[in-house]
């Protein structure tokens, strides 16, 4: 079911169950209407967001800092109440040498760059699950988990390849960037998302 907000669809909703005879239309048309009313109600929640403005997610493409919080967070209660038996971890990573990268590139090529960045950060493009967050320029946080448990070292390992070739500008000037990334796993002793984030830069 998508979820629509000034007429532009920025979340979908899966909905199931085991038994397909709970789908009767009018259960089809309770879960649509509820749908529909979470979106005026989250949508009441922002400043008139224009019809370009992206929901979850900042100029970079990087889930704001309240979802992904809230994501790991739930993922901490889902570990403590045994839920999930898979792996997961949070963690930060940032590029090496920032001030020698922002003196030199132009403000524009350094948005593209951070553009690029999240775009090539995101677990998903190495086939492992997911996502990518703002934490502050050029500080981005990730929650992955996998029943693989090097998932997140074999994502580093993954990224440290891709980093092996040099930037290119869209003005055509090369850099060698280097990433710095710091993790950790977590468990029912992980107390909440603060605790994840000091673990992460330790």
């Amino acid at each position: 079911i998508p979820v629509l907000m000034n007429d532009r669809r920025h979340a979908v909703v899966v909905v199931y169950d085991e038994n397909p005879l709970v789908f009767k239309e009018s259960n089809k048309h309770k879960l649509v209407n509820m749908l529909r009313l979470a979106a005026l109600q989250i949508n009441a929640g922002y400043d008139s967001p224009g019809t370009e403005d992206e929901l979850m997610t900042n100029d970079y493409a990087a889930y704001k800092m309240e979802y992904w919080e809230e994501s790991v967070e739930l993922e901490i209660e889902r570990i403590k109440n045994n839920v999930t038996n898979a792996f997961t971890w949070f963690g930060l990573v940032t590029l090496a040498d920032l001030s020698a990268i922002r003196t030199r590139f132009r403000l524009e090529e350094l948005m593209q760059m951070q553009k690029t960045l999240v775009r090539q950060l995101n677990p998903n493009n190495y086939g492992i699950p997911g996502i990518i967050g703002y934490y502050s320029d050029y500080l981005y946080s990730f929650l992955i988990q996998s029943d693989k448990e090097k998932a997140v070292t074999d994502w580093v390992d993954d990224l440290q390849k891709y980093f092996e070739k040099p930037y290119k500008s869209e003005s055509g000037q090369e850099a060698k960037l280097q990433i710095q990334v710091g993790f950790t796993r977590l468990s029912g002793n992980t107390k909440d998302v603060q605790q994840a984030v000091k673990e992460a830069k330790d």
